[in-house]
């Protein structure tokens, strides 16, 4: 019953629309902890995937064995990369509910963009007089030489708004 669940068209699409919607609307700290989730559910998935599928429809038993453990180590991959962006996030939300926000200011010192495997940028790494922060919004060049008002959460870093004025 589980492997039939798992190769279901409509649960994989149920379940990767809320996924790409969270994706699009990063900015936002609520659609930002969907995003970590569902990376962390796809890698269960995946590991489910791969224990329950027989797949016969490979007739090589080294290469079913080799995508097995291919899939396994991805997801696995998966699930603590994003377990790691994710746990700050949501000891985060008694801050996010309660408005306990911290401020820096200062000027932008480095920036560095995450990106997926197609390019698209996720989020940007950013560092305001000695703190790192992620930023899904993006910051132009012009704004390197300006002192920026920065308000972030405590434990994910995650920016919530940002101000800019000139120096």
């Amino acid at each position: 019953m589980l492997e039939q669940l798992l190769k279901n068209k409509y649960f994989a699409t149920v379940f990767i629309v809320p996924f790409l919607v969270s994706m699009i609307l990063l900015d936002h700290f609520w659609f930002w902890c969907l995003f970590g989730i569902y990376f962390v559910l796809i890698g269960v998935y995946l590991i489910l995937l791969s224990i329950a599928s027989q797949l016969e429809h490979i007739r090589n038993s080294f290469k079913r064995i080799i995508l097995r453990i291919s899939l396994i180590g991805t997801a696995a991959g998966m699930i603590v990369f994003y377990a790691l962006v994710l746990m700050p996030s949501i000891r985060d939300i008694p801050n996010y509910i309660n408005q306990k926000h911290e401020y820096v200011v200062g000027t932008l010192e480095e920036q560095h963009k995450i990106y997926t495997s197609k390019k698209a940028g996720l989020w940007m790494n950013i560092k305001v007089n000695g703190v790192n922060l992620k930023s899904t919004r993006a910051l132009s060049k012009d704004k390197i030489d300006k002192i920026l008002f920065v308000e972030y959460l405590p434990h994910s870093k995650y920016v919530l708004n940002i101000w800019v004025q000139n120096k």
